[in-house]
């Protein structure tokens, strides 16, 4: 079954502050942002959500992480996203069918799962996605050493973000990256 609305509180916390959130709905796109307790997407009108971002606000936000992952349709369970960043599919008309929220203390890891392909768009390029924050440090490194210099700096990217949306297991924190990671 399909999500259409969503409201999302922040109850019995011990810091000031609020939760935020905004919803990807189908054939209207981005919402705004909706307040605590608000409600996020449509109700009446059929049409399901796609995607969602959740952040926290005021001090809590000093305090807490906020963590959050959706089932998607075709996609099933999707890796954690966090503190306002996408979760879902833009631009595929795949419906959200459940959402996961935990609020961790600040800096705790990722609750158990996957933390990479929390978002898929069709309609964003490779650099305003979330994959590529992650990506973003080992730049420079993996285009100097390992792209062939004719690429334009977009090809570059294209090519590094596709491999990527497979391969995020190469990109660690040691910055090693396999010799066969060439394009």
């Amino acid at each position: 079954k399909r999500l259409e609305g969503i409201n999302i509180s922040l109850t019995g916390n011990e810091h000031p502050g609020y939760i935020y959130y905004r919803t990807h709905v189908q054939t209207y796109g981005w919402m705004k942002n909706a307040d605590m307790g608000d409600m996020s997407g449509t109700q009446g009108e059929a049409k399901r959500l796609e995607a969602i971002e959740i952040g926290l606000e005021g001090e809590v936000a000093d305090y807490y992480d906020i963590y959050y992952r959706v089932h998607s349709q075709t996609y099933g369970w999707l890796g954690w996203a966090k503190n306002g960043e996408e979760s879902g599919t833009e631009g595929y008309a795949y419906r959200m069918e459940a959402v996961e929220i935990k609020i961790l203390p600040k800096g705790s890891a990722a609750p158990s799962g996957k933390t990479s392909g929390s978002f898929y768009s069709k309609t964003k390029k490779p650099y305003e996605t979330p994959g590529y924050a992650l990506l973003e440090p080992h730049l420079d490194r993996i285009i100097n050493e390992r792209t062939n210099p004719s690429m334009s700096k977009e090809e570059k990217l294209r090519a590094l973000y596709d491999y990527s949306r497979t391969s995020f297991e190469y990109l660690t924190l040691d910055n090693n990256c396999p010799d066969n990671f060439l394009f």
